[in-house]
């Protein structure tokens, strides 16, 4: 079999590219690789000039005479499609994935002779998760994780432009500052000059330098890999059997875990070393601190996070028994009632985002109308001079109970959008905390 690597450049279409760009480039680059290939004055003189308008069919004649030129026995074609997306968004109308999978396994002149293979960022993982799609529920998909310092050595002596003697110092150089990411492990072995000088200062100018492409990885990621990247960035490394739980604590789902390691493995900001996920693209780390305004993580951090979520849901499965046993099936309605019309549309709009979320997973939201209201709501439910009196006895007063919430409330907000919480506030949230769960337990409600 002869198998002709085509190399497709998905950024270099237009804007308003259609179907019919798509094919002419796919022709165009199509008889480059074949001159490549073959040394024949018929490919040579080829021209996709003379077709005028491209459609499935017109593409495939083409082709198919190409096909024939190259006069290699079993000729393959292997159409290394860089930058998918262009193609598999909705900026490409769903008939066009249609015409690809026809084009792959239809019944045509070069059926079997055509392979795929699609590359981009995380983009492609929904697209292999859709099964409603002809390609992607057929599609088998590898991640690509980082680079080892062997790799890196060879792309240094490919393209590098480095004295011999100095090629096994500067691959270190670029792991050490890459990762192994191989896009940015090529872009560095490129600009030796760049990597000149001390850390620091390299830091500022690479991440200043390549600002465009390591903005696209962090916003390409989703929430819940954000959210581990976070804690990364802070701390350095972490146990993956740490992740669910942590996804859990944050209200994400705890199955995501798998996911969240996939992508940051395949984006290249970390890899892992057996069952730890380590920090390890320095670059790519330097830029993402600088957009994140608290370092999460340490012990102290911890603790008071998690006495706030144990509070929380106490108050919650409080003000739900204390709620139900007053106004029974009308609960909700005085609920609703306490916490005014405009907020109330939000919680139900939010259950609804909620049940919305999960694209790929079967998933139904809790329906407790409390899980979604705020700690701040949570205490105008018990203070409400409707409900006050079923909660009076816990407290000297309404004022002790919104004073204690008070305290809590911005180290809670702070500390969920990963934002510095000074050590004097947090000490103060941590004994609020500690008081209104010894005040609940106290009155036999615990996380039990």
């Amino acid at each position: 079999m002869c198998l002709v690597p085509v190399y497709i450049d998905l950024t270099s279409l237009p804007v308003d590219a259609v179907p019919h760009d798509v094919f002419r480039l796919f022709l165009t680059e199509s008889i480059k690789s074949c001159v490549m290939l073959v040394s024949h004055r018929k490919l040579r003189e080829r021209s996709v000039v003379s077709v005028t308008h491209f459609t499935l069919d017109s593409f495939i004649t083409e082709l198919a005479k190409l096909v024939k030129c190259v006069a290699r026995p079993n000729v393959r074609l292997l159409y290394l499609l860089d930058e998918s997306k262009r193609i598999l968004s909705s900026r490409f109308p769903r008939g066009f994935q249609d015409n690809l999978f026809a084009l792959l396994y239809g019944d045509h002149a070069v059926s079997g002779r055509v392979y795929m293979a699609f590359s981009g960022a995380q983009e492609l993982y929904k697209f292999c998760e859709d099964d409603t799609s002809p390609i992607g529920s057929r599609s088998a998909f590898q991640f690509i994780t980082n680079l080892d310092q062997d790799a890196v050595l060879e792309i240094v002596y490919a393209c590098a432009k480095v004295p011999v003697e100095r090629r096994l110092e500067f691959s270190e150089r670029v792991f050490a500052l890459s990762g192994g990411q191989a896009g940015l492990s090529v872009r560095l072995a490129l600009c030796p000059d760049d990597l000149d000088g001390e850390e620091s200062a390299v830091l500022d100018a690479l991440r200043a330098k390549h600002s465009s492409l390591l903005r696209v990885w962090a916003m390409a990621l989703s929430k819940e890999a954000r959210l581990i990247q976070d804690f990364l960035l802070s701390q350095g490394s972490m146990e993956c059997e740490e992740i669910p739980s942590r996804l859990e604590h944050q209200g994400f789902d705890r199955y995501r875990g798998d996911r969240v390691i996939e992508e940051l493995l395949f984006s290249g900001i970390a890899h892992k070393n057996e069952t730890l996920l380590l920090l390890s693209n320095r670059v790519y780390a330097a830029f993402a601190s600088a957009h994140i305004l608290s370092k999460t993580g340490n012990e102290n951090e911890r603790s008071v996070w998690a006495a706030i979520e144990q509070l929380e849901i106490l108050l919650r499965s409080l003000v739900r028994l204390k709620y139900n046993e007053r106004w029974t099936i009308n609960s909700d309605i005085r609920i609703g009632t306490t916490l005014g019309e405009e907020n109330w549309k939000k919680i139900i709009r939010n259950i609804s985002k909620t049940a919305q979320s999960y694209k790929f997973t079967s998933y139904t939201p809790d329906s407790d109308v409390l899980n979604y209201v705020y700690l701040g709501q949570l205490s105008q439910l018990m203070v409400v001079r409707e409900a006050w009196d079923m909660f009076s006895n816990l407290f000297r007063d309404k004022r002790e109970l919104e004073d204690m919430i008070a305290d809590i409330m911005p180290v809670r907000n702070d500390s969920a959008h990963f934002r510095t919480v000074p050590e004097r506030e947090l000490l103060r949230c941590k004994l609020r905390c500690e008081d209104l769960l010894h005040i609940l337990n106290e009155h036999g409600l615990n996380s039990s």
